[in-house]
């Protein structure tokens, strides 16, 4: 069994262990690790690509930076990366690649008809009804602002 990380209990957040039997391979599940927790990255297309270079001072620093770095792209740039590859590395040095797809984060709202206004941006929605018995909402919007 070749098993790539696993998820570990933390109480503030999540914590991985990951594996490789070579550094790149480590490097390379640790950020399919992270970014498994956020999302199923098996159905995000790897349209959009980022080169990386990174130096610091040891085998562990680079890997918290290279992460760091890598969760930057979603935090920043809304892009979920899925593939990642590895050109170069050394204890103090990593050059590679990364690739995802850019997804739109919508914030929340606990008020349900602006969460679902904002869900539908750019377009300008005319109303919204909820119905809170069926948990339904009706929406309406312009013929000019529907996409096929």
């Amino acid at each position: 069994m070749d098993k790539k990380y696993e998820l570990l209990e933390h109480t503030a957040d999540f914590g991985i262990r990951a594996w490789g039997k070579t550094i790149d391979e480590l490097f390379i599940n640790a950020a399919g690790a992270m970014y498994g927790i956020i999302a199923d990255i098996s159905k995000i297309k790897p349209k959009t690509r980022v080169k990386l270079e990174i130096e610091a001072q040891d085998r562990n620093e680079l890997l918290k930076s290279w992460l760091t770095e890598l969760l930057y792209y979603f935090n920043v740039k809304n892009l979920l990366l899925c593939e990642f590859k590895i050109y170069e590395i050394n204890d103090k040095y990593i050059k590679s690649e990364a690739a995802g797809e850019k997804i739109d984060i919508i914030e929340w709202s606990a008020d349900s008809k602006k969460f679902i206004e904002d869900s539908l941006s750019p377009a300008k929605v005319m109303s919204v009804s909820l119905d809170q018995e069926n948990r339904q909402a009706h929406v309406e919007v312009s013929e000019d602002q529907q996409s096929i």
